[in-house]
């Protein structure tokens, strides 16, 4: 058997007569098929768009706790560090611990804002 290319196969079907009599009946078909098949993935899309918008709910949610959490702790620390509940020997202690708060606080504020509520995310299929 001798070894046929792509381009010689290709070349060989191009010139074969179509068949007419079943040609449109055969198309139908082919149509009916890839809208099937166009329904499916569809379908799929629509089902892993909605999955993405249940996880980023339930991941909002959950950042916004932690938000809530980092800034009631730190609230706490400030009114026991005023009322000398707490006392710190060094003097930056308390500045830097505020400070790092607050960079926690801002770079989960952009996780949430860059991520879980970026349409473009989702729309790009």
């Amino acid at each position: 058997m001798a070894n046929v290319t792509v381009a010689e196969a290709t070349e060989i079907l191009g010139k074969l007569p179509a068949l007419p009599a079943a040609g449109a009946a055969l198309e139908q078909k082919r149509k009916f098929r890839q809208l099937e098949r166009e329904k499916t993935e569809a379908e799929i899309l629509a089902k892993e768009r909605l999955d993405i918008m249940a996880m980023r709910r339930m991941w909002s949610k959950w950042l916004l706790f932690v938000i809530i959490s980092i800034v009631a702790f730190d609230f706490f620390v400030i009114l026991a560090v005023g009322f000398e509940w707490m006392k710190f020997s060094e003097g930056y202690i308390v500045p830097f611990f505020v400070g790092e708060s607050f960079l926690k606080t801002i770079g989960l504020a952009l996780i949430v804002v860059g991520f879980l509520f970026n349409k473009d995310n989702i729309l790009k299929k």
